[in-house]
Parts: structure tokens; sequence; C-alpha cells
């Protein structure tokens, strides 16, 4: 089971099938990545985390998406996001 800062990484747990314990946020991005999809929308989908867990999901979530190779829109308030995991910035004002 993948344990937050354990050894390897979110996106090789998943790639396994490994059974992951995750938060709700982590469990809806997860059950959103099974399906395959073409781009993946995420609205503020590490709001419900504490500063910790955020920090360790946002790496963990960037190392997955560019193994992965999947185009992500994310909506966010937190600057921390865009700055882990941005390569392409809209901002509305």
């Amino acid at each position: 089971m993948f344990q937050f800062g354990s050894s390897g990484n979110l996106a090789q747990q998943i790639a396994n099938g490994a059974p992951i314990d995750l938060f709700a946020s982590a469990r809806a991005i997860a059950r959103a990545l099974a399906i395959n999809p073409k781009v993946l929308l995420l609205d503020e989908p590490f709001s419900a985390g504490d500063i910790p867990i955020r920090k360790i999901l946002r790496n963990e979530m960037k190392i997955f998406f560019t193994q992965w190779n999947i185009p992500v829109v994310l909506v966010t308030h937190d600057p921390e996001d865009v700055k882990v995991l941005a390569t392409k910035v809209v901002y509305y004002g």
C-alpha cells in the first residue's frame, strides 16, 4: 500500500496497480485517471489537505503527470500549485 513519504512515487504505485491509501482528493484523481483520460481537469484538487499533505501530493502529481504525459487543466487559488505544477498559466482576475 502506498504511503506518502515512502520510497517510490505515486506514479509508480498506480502504474503497478498497488492499492493506495489516499485522502478523498487523491482518490478522486485516481478514479479520473483510471479511465485513461486525454485531458484531466482538476478544480482545487489539494484544497482539502493540510499544508504538508498538499506539498507531498503536488510533488507526486507533478512526477505522475510528467511520466504519463497527461495534459492537465488546473483551477486553483493557491500560487504554490501554479509554481509547482504549471507550464503555462491563464489568469482570470
